[in-house]
């Protein structure tokens, strides 16, 4: 299954996503769909593996696929899920975007104490 081009998403739209991944199930199941990425999984094991009804399965799968977070392919009579890998870290990378950018480091020089900013570092140096 092959991954869908980066798109750079709103701030409304990681929030709609944050929201659709808020519910315990929809959590369950995209971990679950991570353990077979790339290829995923049919429909059927995710509901066995998960014991969820098959409706409230069906209405949590499309959630998560209107938020991008998950895409669906038939395959005969079978409907594969498998996670989005690159909307997931674009949610990772949203949380982290702005890390130590405000993080300040105290050099003692000549007695005195100076302030530096730990901006511009790559890495999240100033994190680690």
């Amino acid at each position: 299954m092959e991954e869908q081009a980066s798109v750079q998403l709103s701030v409304d739209d990681l929030a709609a996503t944050f929201a659709a991944l808020g519910q315990p199930s929809r959590l369950k199941i995209v971990r679950l769909l991570l353990s077979a990425y790339p290829q995923g999984l049919p429909a059927g094991e995710i509901q066995k593996e998960l014991g969820i009804a098959a409706a409230t399965l069906s209405h949590h799968l499309d959630k998560l696929r209107q938020v991008g977070v998950v895409t669906a392919q038939k395959d005969r009579q079978w409907i594969w899920y498998s996670a989005r890998a690159e909307a997931l870290k674009q949610l990772i990378d949203f949380l982290f975007e702005e890390c130590c950018t405000r993080n300040h480091v105290l050099e003692l020089e000549d007695g005195q104490f100076t302030e530096t900013s730990c901006q511009g570092q790559t890495n999240n140096a100033c994190c680690s």
